[in-house]
């Protein structure tokens, strides 16, 4: 049994069991693309014996699906109650197996980028058989509780996969300009924002306590210009540079 403590070695050791062995089987929560081990998978579809792939919160990428679409061997478990989260590889070749479970997810992130663990098995360790053997019985009921996309269901999951990255955008990253220092800190963590952190009492007696136009009176006379704004019928998109921009706040 060996500890893989970082996400780089868990991907090489992926490599290097997917490599040598002659049929493997998958079940994460998330995939991605753009990194070898996806490429490896691509071209030896047919070591994939089963790949189970949930897609909860959007978070799988379209491009993923629509690379396994024609392979039976490859499913989906589809946005339902819980979350589909197993971390788990199996991989057999010539009366050997080996094993990986841990923290990460079939993505680019938790291949080169995240901070991941993982343990690695095979025959050789004590009480392998039943590890394998408890794995298969996973793997059974996760391939019964998945289903194939069609072509017209990855079209509606790519629009709200694209929603949805919309919303994660806004959740993360930094906040405020990079220092002109050239550190490597570019702002501020949405954590490290006071006003992002104030409750609403706090809030409200911050701005009642200000004496110049960010008063209580001032605020609400952006208010009422933005209302007239929008009140003319026209869209966001409509409206002059010069509108949008009061409306940002940028002027």
């Amino acid at each position: 049994m060996k500890l893989l403590p970082s996400s780089t070695e868990i991907h090489s050791q992926l490599k290097r069991s997917f490599a040598r062995c002659e049929f493997c089987q998958i079940a994460v929560a998330w995939a991605s693309v753009g990194f070898e081990l996806f490429d490896d998978l691509v071209e030896n579809k047919h070591k994939i014996k089963r790949m189970v792939v949930g897609t909860h919160f959007y978070q799988t990428h379209p491009h993923f699906i629509e690379a396994f679409l024609d392979c039976a061997n490859v499913r989906f478990v589809k946005p339902t109650d819980g979350v589909f989260h197993p971390k788990s590889y199996l991989f057999e070749s010539n009366g050997n197996s080996e094993v990986i479970v841990g923290s990460a997810n079939l993505t680019r992130g938790g291949m080169e980028t995240n901070s991941e663990v993982a343990l690695f098995a095979d025959k050789s360790d004590l009480g392998f058989p039943e590890v394998a053997s408890d794995l298969l019985s996973n793997f059974d009921r996760f391939w019964d509780d998945a289903s194939r996309f069609t072509s017209s269901e990855l079209g509606l999951y790519q629009k709200a996969w694209e929603r949805n990255q919309q919303s994660l955008k806004r959740l993360s990253g930094r906040f405020g300009k990079a220092p002109k220092s050239g550190g490597s800190d570019r702002g501020k963590h949405p954590l490290e924002i006071e006003i992002l952190n104030m409750d609403w009492d706090r809030y409200f007696s911050e701005v009642n306590s200000e004496r110049d136009h960010h008063n209580i009176a001032g605020r609400m006379e952006v208010i009422a210009g933005v209302k007239a704004l929008f009140d003319s019928g026209r869209t966001f998109a409509e409206m002059e540079l010069p509108d949008r921009l009061r409306i940002a706040g940028l002027t």
